[in-house]
Parts: structure tokens; C-alpha cells; sequence
């Protein structure tokens, strides 16, 4: 058990045991022999625990003093020097046990109740007042390891008790100037924190550099692209050993990515005005048979690079002569529109998406059927059935040149 003392005024401490008795003559033998060689002894009677020891010493430290009574001074303990004054050669001094929960009140320990009664006198004779703490029994788990410990005060006291330190970042689930009570149950958690990176890459950007040797829609590879790299720094949490988080906390660049570097052609191929059946730089043989009235300037794919709308749709043919709609008579480069969309005398370069059709330059010119009963964009003329039948309905680029 333990008992708590209020200090009402501080008083001088007087003895809680009977000292042994001294032997006079004893004493002033030693101190005739001390003197003798320039030295002074000292007497200092310790207080600790409800028990009193005589200390001899050639010191006047308080703390050597209570060291060489074999007395362990705790975290939040006090040596009481109301009877100690360091000019005499016979002092007192008491050692006041004290808790975490309330550093400012002194404790008393007792070793057996039966001397409950002389400590409480010698504390009355000192105008101060006694206060029994009742021990209670709590149990803790800690590091993964359970235990039940009797003790009173608080949660620190507790862990004390237990023989638990606590680190910088832990965590106990009641505070530690909680009153402890009968079957509380105390779990400290052992936080820790830790710095953690990781790496990513950074993509590299491509730098087009025009190049008036190469064809448009031609490029070529001067430099390769290299990602470079960044590195992310994390604090990751730990509970017990196991994760619970992490934060961001910065980055750096631990490696600048290399850009690409792309020739991009600006040189143009030509159709050029009166042309007939020429699709371009690959000089493949178009559809139409309809000469160009402008100078078409073409990409490396025979594609126009100058127009003013370009329209992607569905494309079916037709054959079988006749006059068209604009009153003229029909052949390969005079197409069927839906005028709405595509006015009549329009000037136009078209050629299937997949590659494999060129129709070439060709003009609005007739009204297609489909306009009214499907989405069709456009209907090209060709000389012959089987040539339509080939063509099917594909799908093609509709360049509106003018």
C-alpha cells in the first residue's frame, strides 16, 4: 500500500525511526583524528520509506549523500533539505517519493501496516496530513505481450510499474494522468515513422524541327526521347509494426528527361493545273479523268496540304453515262453531292481513307440519290459496273479545295 502526504507548511523534518544510538566518545574520536589531517566529517541521518539510516561522509552533496544510503532517487522524487544546512557537520535530510500525476505531492511508502500508526504521528508532528492511495489492479498490453500489475495512482504510474517506456510517438489509449481504476485495461501502441522514397519516371517531350527537305507528312527521327526520372519522398506511419499511412512530403528531380527531336517535312508535291489522272508524288494512276484547274500542292501521301473543309464519310459509285444535274455530262471526276452540304461547282481532291483509292481531283456536280434515304457523303462516277462493284462503299477524305 501506499500513502500520500499534503504538505500543509514546510517544517523542519523530524525522525519517522529511532535512531541508533551513537557513540559519543566514538564520535569525537574521529572527528580529533579528521581534524588532524584537515578533514571534517560529516553526519547526515536519511529519511526514506518510513525508515531513517546514518550516513558518514567526508561530503556535504546531498546527492552523495542519499547514493552512499543505497537510496534510488525515481523520475519525480525530491530530497527535502528543510534539516540540511552544508556549514554544519551534523545534518538531516528526507527523500520525498513522488508520483508523475502530481510531482508537488510528496508519497510515503510503507512496508507493513503496522507501522501505519508511527508514520502517520512523526507526519502530524510535521503539520502534515496523510492520504491513502487504495492499489487497484490493471492489466497492459504492449509489444504484443500481456500482464497484470497491482499498483495505485496513475496510468503513468502504471506503466512505471510495468516497467514500459514510452517513445517519443507512442500511444496509450487513456491519458496518462488518468486515475487508475479496478480492471482498467491499458494498450500502448508503438508508433513509429520512417522516411520512404520511391521513383517515377518523368515522360520526355517531342520537339518538332520543320525541315524543308522532306515531303509533308514525312518526318524523320533526329534525336531519341529519354524519360528522365524523380524521386518522391513518403513519411510512412507504422502502428505496431504494421502500416497505417503515408504522406507526401516533397520531391526532386534526380535525372532531367532528353527530348525527342523530329524532322518535320514542310516540302510539298504537286498536282499541277490541267493534270489529268495524276495523284501525286507516288505518281499512281487516279479514277478521275477530270483535268485540275488549280495548281494542287499535295503531301508525301498525295493528300492535299492546302483546303478549306475537310469531310470523312461514307463513299458509294455509280456508272451508266447520262447528264448530271449542273447539266453536264458525266464522267469520271464529276461526282454526286448533297448540295446542301457540299455546294454544286465545288473543287475537290478525294481518296479513300484506307489508302488504296485515289479518286483525284474532282468537281461538285450532280445531286446523288442517297441524299434522301442515306448517310452517304458522296457518289463517284466510274466508267464501268464492275469497277462500282469493286468500289463497294468504303469510306474516304472529301478535300474541299475551293
Amino acid at each position: 500500500m501506499r500513502a500520500q502526504a499534503e504538505a500543509k507548511k514546510p517544517k523542519r523534518p523530524r525522525k519517522i525511526a529511532v535512531t541508533a544510538l551513537l557513540c559519543v566518545a566514538a564520535v569525537l574520536a574521529v572527528a580529533g583524528v579528521c581534524a588532524a589531517f584537515g578533514v571534517l566529517p560529516h553526519v547526515t541521518e536519511v529519511v526514506c520509506d518510513g525508515e531513517s539510516k546514518t550516513v558518514f561522509s567526508l561530503t556535504n552533496d546531498p546527492q552523495a549523500i542519499v547514493a552512499k544510503a543505497n537510496v534510488t532517487l525515481g523520475d519525480f522524487d525530491k530530497i527535502n533539505l528543510d534539516g540540511f544546512d552544508e556549514a554544519e557537520w551534523k545534518n538531516s535530510l528526507a527523500v520525498e517519493r513522488r508520483s508523475a500525476a502530481n510531482p508537488a505531492a510528496p508519497l510515503v511508502s510503507f512496508v507493513t501496516s503496522d507501522r501505519l500508526q508511527t508514520v502517520a504521528k512523526a507526519l502530524a508532528e510535521q503539520g502534515r496530513a496523510l492520504r491513502l492511495q487504495q492499489t487497484v489492479k490493471v492489466r497492459l498490453l504492449c509489444d504484443g505481450k500481456k500482464q497484470t500489475v497491482k499498483t495505485s495512482g496513475t496510468v503513468a504510474d502504471a506503466l512505471h510499474a510495468a516497467k514500459i517506456t514510452l517513445g517519443e510517438n507512442d500511444a496509450v489509449n487513456h491519458p496518462l494522468s488518468a486515475a487508475l481504476e479496478d480492471g482498467m485495461s491499458i494498450r500502448v501502441q508503438r508508433v513509429r515513422y520512417r522516411e520512404a522514397t520511391k521513383k517515377k519516371a518523368i515522360p520526355f517531350t517531342t520537339e518538332e524541327l520543320p525541315n524543308d527537305t522532306l515531303y509533308v507528312g514525312e518526318t524523320q527521327l533526329l534525336q531519341e526521347g529519354q524519360a528522365g526520372e524523380r524521386t518522391v519522398y513518403y513519411l510512412e506511419k507504422t502502428v505496431d509494426g504494421e502500416p497505417e499511412g503515408r504522406l507526401k512530403i516533397g520531391e526532386s528531380v534526380t535525372k532531367e528527361p532528353l527530348p525527342e527531336l523530329l524532322f518535320i517535312g514542310t516540302k510539298t508535291g504537286l498536282i499541277p493545273q490541267g493534270s489529268v489522272g495524276v495523284s501525286g508524288l507516288a505518281d499512281r494512276a487516279a479514277i478521275s479523268e477530270l483535268p485540275a484547274t488549280i495548281d494542287i500542292a499535295v503531301d508525301v501521301y498525295g493528300k492535299p496540304v492546302n483546303y478549306t473543309k475537310l469531310i470523312v464519310g461514307e463513299a458509294t459509285a455509280y456508272s451508266g453515262g447520262g447528264v448530271t444535274s449542273t447539266g453536264k455530262s458525266a464522267m469520271p471526276g464529276r461526282v454526286a453531292v448533297d448540295p446542301r452540304e457540299i455546294p454544286y461547282g465545288s473543287k475537290l481532291f478525294i481518296v479513300s481513307t484506307d489508302g488504296n483509292y485515289i479518286y483525284g481531283y474532282a468537281e461538285a456536280a450532280d445531286t446523288g440519290g442517297f441524299i434522301h434515304n442515306s448517310d452517304t457523303a458522296v457518289d463517284l462516277y466510274m466508267h464501268r459496273e464492275s469497277d462500282c462493284e469493286a468500289f463497294g462503299r468504303r469510306n474516304v477524305e472529301i478535300y474541299v479545295l475551293e
